[in-house]
């Protein structure tokens, strides 16, 4: 339900797939003012004053809505979340008493959810005030955000009268085919061959009740720490430079781990190899500017695992040559 990505390692891939759907779709002229657009339109936005104009009321009508849906499709009305160090939860479960695990019925996580929400007053030593809008921070901001986006993008998806009235899917009836989308918490990334960026502008101030503020068109676009761009669809790295504590007050192990995850994370956006050694560069670059010298940046790279050959190579030139400069 939804254009959410609940994982940043399946962005890029869930994205791909819904891009897909979309490419064979594109045209050089706009659906709904037949200006001339380029073949592909990205946008970018996030909803900055989510939690601020929101209400609780409107988050928990959503949380209900979503809840009975869940239940319709599935057949459950509960779930399970078993015990043990790592999180491991399904739908459905006994509502018996285990000692291996926690069975929450939908009604609870409901009433849950909303006592959560409608905790407003706030103290400092003598003085109480009331907040207005949703809490900031912490797991349930993110529910709250995804259960409203949500249940906003599900109407609006499947309401092609509604989209038809604004002047949209004129020629092709499903949204998905029109317009590729994927959100991650209340940041929004769109890829349309129908639409001109205005088309898409307005089609955000339709399909969702919250504010967001829209990156100017671009052939290319950042998005989380992400750039996509056009017209070969291809992902790179945000550049930036990285803010390293020196080597003398980082713990042991710093550097190996460091770089571990930044090329996990790098496997997972599926760059490319020029893209690869930017990100690579900049990399190196800040260990160095952070004073940390070549000898361990060099061992952490012969020590990182799931390397190929080629790519250690790689990485070792770029070490070189960065560490040169």
């Amino acid at each position: 339900m939804g254009d959410e990505v609940w994982s940043l390692k399946e962005v890029c891939r869930t994205f791909d797939e819904r891009m897909s759907h979309v490419v064979g779709h594109a045209c050089v002229f706009c659906d709904r003012c037949s200006q001339r657009k380029p073949s592909l339109v990205l946008l970018t936005a996030d909803a900055g004053q989510f939690f601020e104009v929101v209400k609780p009321h409107v988050a928990i009508s959503a949380a209900r809505r979503v809840f009975e849906r869940c239940s319709r499709v599935s057949g459950k009305n509960c779930v399970t979340v078993l015990r043990g160090e790592r999180r491991v939860a399904f739908l459905g479960g006994s509502c018996g008493h285990r000692l291996d695990r926690f069975v929450f019925s939908f009604s609870k996580l409901l009433l849950a959810f909303a006592a959560c929400l409608l905790m407003s007053f706030c103290t400092l030593g003598d003085m109480v005030w009331r907040m207005t809008g949703l809490p900031i921070g912490g797991v349930v901001s993110k529910v709250a955000s995804s259960f409203v986006l949500a249940v906003e993008e599900h109407d609006w998806a499947l309401d092609i009268a509604r989209r038809r009235r604004h002047g949209f899917s004129r020629r092709v009836h499903a949204w998905d085919f029109e317009v590729a989308r994927a959100r991650y918490v209340d940041d929004i990334l769109w890829l349309s061959g129908r639409y001109c960026h205005a088309g898409l502008c307005r089609a955000v101030s339709l399909a969702y009740s919250v504010p967001f503020d829209i990156d100017a068109c671009a052939a290319y676009v950042t998005w989380l720490d992400m750039e996509l761009h056009l017209p070969d669809l291809s992902w790179r790295m945000k550049p930036s430079m990285w803010t390293l504590p020196p080597p003398w007050g980082a713990p042991k192990g710093y550097a190996h781990s460091f770089l571990c995850g930044r090329l996990q994370r790098w496997s997972e956006v599926r760059l490319s190899d020029d893209a690869w050694l930017t990100a690579a560069t900049n990399l190196f670059l800040s260990f160095r500017d952070a004073g940390w010298p070549v000898r361990v940046i060099r061992a952490a790279v012969f020590k990182a695992g799931r390397l190929t050959r080629v790519k250690r190579d790689m990485l070792l030139t770029v070490l070189h040559v960065s560490f040169l400069h």
